[in-house]
């Protein structure tokens, strides 16, 4: 027997969706007259971003609303809440040593739940998107927030120009759901400050977690590997706060700032953020990404 059941949920901010879900379970005894409906159990694993491990706001705290109370009640269910710890690092290796481990916590925690879904912060997204491509399980939906996607910069045989994003892989796409990314408004750490401040990814890492993006595209060259280009130490690397392959890239009204006026890159982790993207997560409807349908576009990258 299958139950349905269709909340509508008001979404602070700019979100508002209609949810469908519905759970099947068999009852333990076979005398029984009528079957148990189990709730459907969810693993959110929250990533922090870089010099964020120190922060609360993936925590369940007593008495105390956080980004992660909220997030689980616009879910709402059975939900379990696991904050990650990573040791912080700008340099990219620390990122990948993180997804590694993310990865196996997650094929560790995932057989109790019938979904699993990944939160990352800032350059907590990448290792989100980055882990979804190493683990045995199935993703059901990666939510970045003000995330800087760094793309490698390479041309094919016709000289377009593509950008291969270095850490949403196709591996990525398989084996995840969906993807959603939301900005804070003037958030400026996402591109200008993490191109200003260089992207903490060598071009030689770009090249290597590019493969098989490249191997589909034919195998391109470098944009640019010119001798003016080398002399000056620059590389064929950028950040964005749009991921090509998101299900949703929106920016979201916010005016928190710091002292001096600027706009702040946690404001994204907000409590009224992460009660909407609970009731976006609790949308099951969303069609999956296909790498196929990817791949026979050749749209392998923001262009």
């Amino acid at each position: 027997m299958r139950q349905k059941r269709r909340i509508s949920h008001f979404l602070i901010v700019v979100l508002l969706i209609f949810t469908a879900q519905g759970c099947d379970t068999p009852t333990n005894s076979p005398a029984a007259s009528s079957r148990a409906v189990r709730t459907e159990r969810t693993l959110v694993v929250i990533v922090p971003g870089t010099y964020g491990n120190d922060e609360q706001w993936p925590m369940l705290l007593l008495d105390h609303q956080t980004f992660a109370s909220e997030l689980a009640r616009g879910l709402r269910g059975d939900v379990e809440i696991h904050p990650q710890l990573w040791s912080s690092s700008i340099f990219g290796m620390r990122r990948i040593e993180a997804a590694q481990m993310l990865s196996d916590d997650i094929d560790c925690m995932s057989a109790d739940y019938d979904r699993v879904v990944l939160v990352g912060h800032s350059h907590g997204g990448n290792i989100a998107l980055l882990a979804a491509s190493l683990c045995r399980t199935r993703i059901d939906s990666i939510v970045c927030l003000a995330t800087p996607h760094v793309y490698l910069r390479v041309v094919d045989g016709e000289h377009t120009d593509l950008n291969l994003p270095i850490y949403c892989s196709p591996q990525t796409l398989r084996n995840t759901g969906r993807i959603l990314c939301y900005c804070a408004e003037g958030d400026m750490v996402t591109d200008a400050w993490s191109n200003a401040l260089l992207t903490g990814v060598s071009e030689m890492e770009a090249i290597e977690l590019t493969r098989e993006w490249r191997m589909l595209a034919g195998s391109p060259r470098l944009a640019d590997d010119g001798f003016v280009l080398r002399l000056l130490e620059s590389d064929n690397l950028f950040a964005s706060s749009r991921l090509t392959f998101a299900v949703h890239n929106e920016v979201i009204p916010c005016d928190v700032r710091d002292a001096l006026g600027i706009r702040q890159h946690h404001a994204i982790h907000s409590c009224e953020v992460g009660f909407a993207v609970g009731n976006v997560l609790s949308d099951h409807t969303s069609e999956e990404l296909r790498i196929d349908r990817i791949v026979e576009d050749t749209d392998v990258g923001v262009r």
